[in-house]
């Protein structure tokens, strides 16, 4: 603890330097100055914690001096001497919240108790700010724990009650409880492909990120979790708005969080309808859980609006569908078995109010039919088989379900993963090849991790045994399914480029005809011919 002395009188200044016991008193360092102006340019300096400064001095008196002082250091303990018992002094000494006034002659022990008075209201002071901390270090951990109990209490309990309303009180203590609320639901389904690493948890991050985002644009409302993946809000709405001007802003709302999530978060966003107050906030929140579960349809970045829901009927997989497409797969009829599955996949979409799950369960007898069919007639290897199911729980969307169900349709139609002799190596890349060819992402990069090993490896091991490069393979199975593509008149060129991995048409026309030795167009029109005659 630092103390600044001014003392004009050299004998008194020193009697004071020597004969207190600083160390004793908690002092560690003590500054001196000979008068107000240099009293007053040495507290700027040194910040004292402590000012013990005579009251008549040349240039600035000692009171004028604590006035400025007291500007930039307003907690700082002063404490007068002087040899005049002088009321205006003493008012002025008060005004500026001294601890004491000690009169000369100094009396050292009543000097000394003084300062030890002064020690004592710092270190109350400071004993006080520490606990202040360490209780909203405390509340600052708690708090996020509070917000997360008082969203999942209110989907199922009235707000206004027992110890949700206590906890609402603590975390939110200004946050009307009367005015009209909506649920905002977000499911997060994981990072964004070309995302930042974020560190820390997903949840956490976001919810600090929604509330800058309500506080920036003047809501107010509860932000917390559920579980890892699903943060709730309840966003309070203005009074006097009618439920369009609230629902436009809501959604206006929503259309910021997308835009900041977008590019670090895969999820999907849905908003309930507008409820009375916190006591029908449960209302709210189910009608929009309702809504998010049509994510499954829509895909990632999707936002949905319980007001936009209607009935529809419930998804069936009919039987007879099931055994057209047995009979295709074993009449090797590829194109009739696309027809029947492009159907299946009409009917589902037109009932997105069937439960993911339902979907799930009606589809599986499908990708399981694929991989036993497929196995008994050696078309899929014991190796090849893993379990629908486990891949069906993981699914998020609609759009992975039958692209698992297309890849397991690549892998029973497909001549590329035919080849007894081959390694189970070389098999694996074949089989990812099949699965990814349509993606314009696709690169040696993703084949290097997908099966753990460096790019330089895979290319060695791969050229070694099949004799040509992965992205010579890449090229000729695309081109193979270009050429499939272009037997239908109605799939434009630029639409089979797509279709096979090619964002830029033009590159795709270049590679076709350096690989058939003719362009994509003339090519359909030689089969069309073909057929004809």
């Amino acid at each position: 603890m630092n103390l600044l002395l001014v003392e004009d009188e050299e004998f008194t200044r020193q009697g004071i330097l020597t004969l207190i016991p600083w160390n004793e008193l908690g002092i560690s360092k003590v500054h001196i100055a000979s008068n107000g102006v240099e009293g007053l340019r040495k507290a700027n300096e040194f910040r004292p914690d402590i000012i013990l400064t005579d009251v008549r001095m040349p240039k600035l008196n000692g009171t004028d001096m604590a006035i400025q002082i007291r500007g930039f250091l307003p907690e700082c303990e002063i404490i007068f001497i002087s040899g005049y018992s002088d009321k205006e002094y003493l008012k002025t000494a008060i005004k500026l919240s001294a601890l004491s006034y000690v009169e000369k002659p100094l009396d050292l022990e009543e000097l000394e108790n003084t300062i030890r008075q002064a020690v004592s209201v710092i270190q109350g002071r400071l004993e006080n700010r520490r606990l202040q901390e360490e209780e909203q270090r405390k509340l600052t951990k708690v708090i996020p724990v509070l917000k997360n109990e008082v969203v999942s209490r209110l989907i199922h309990q009235n707000g206004t009650r027992g110890d949700t309303a206590e906890y609402l009180n603590i975390a939110y203590p200004d946050l009307p409880k009367e005015c009209p609320y909506i649920a905002v639901l977000i499911e997060l389904y994981g990072m964004a492909e070309q995302s930042v690493v974020v560190n820390g948890n997903m949840t956490s991050i976001l919810c600090n990120m929604i509330e800058n985002r309500i506080k920036l644009d003047k809501y107010r409302g509860i932000v917390g979790t559920r579980n890892d993946n699903l943060v709730i809000i309840y966003l309070c709405l203005e009074s006097d708005a009618n439920i369009s001007e609230q629902e436009q802003n809501v959604m206006e709302f929503c259309h910021k969080l997308k835009e900041i999530m977008e590019t670090t978060w895969k999820f999907a966003i849905a908003v309930g309808e507008v409820c009375k107050g916190l006591t029908e906030i449960r209302f709210s929140y189910q009608s929009a859980a309702i809504a998010l579960q049509r994510a499954f349809y829509y895909g990632s970045g999707v936002i949905l609006l319980a007001g936009d829901l209607k009935k529809t009927s419930e998804f069936h997989l009919r039987e007879q569908d099931l055994v057209r497409m047995r009979i295709l797969m074993e009449n090797g009829d590829r194109c009739g078995f696309r027809e029947v599955k492009e159907e299946v996949e009409k009917q589902v979409l037109a009932c997105p109010g069937t439960l993911p799950s339902v979907i799930k369960d009606q589809l599986l007898p499908l990708a399981q039919m694929l991989l036993t069919v497929g196995k008994r007639e050696g078309k899929v290897k014991e190796q090849d088989m893993d379990s629908p199911r486990e891949a069906f729980n993981s699914f998020m969307f609609f759009s992975q379900v039958m692209n698992y169900i297309e890849d397991k349709e690549e892998w029973y139609f497909s001549d590329i993963v035919k080849n007894d002799n081959e390694s189970e190596y070389v098999r694996r890349i074949r089989r990812y090849i099949v699965a990814h060819y349509s993606e314009p992402t696709l690169s040696l990069g993703q084949i290097a991790n997908y099966m753990n090993m460096s790019i330089s490896s895979v290319c060695i091991h791969y050229k070694a045994e099949c004799e040509q490069t992965v992205i010579q393979t890449i090229t000729e199975y695309r081109i193979q399914k270009s050429q499939e593509l272009l037997c239908n008149p109605e799939i434009k060129v630029r639409e089979v480029a797509r279709l096979v991995g090619y964002s830029d048409s033009n590159y795709f026309i270049k590679v076709f005809k350096k690989a058939v030795g003719i362009p994509p167009q003339e090519y359909r029109e030689k089969r069309m011919e073909y057929e004809y005659t």
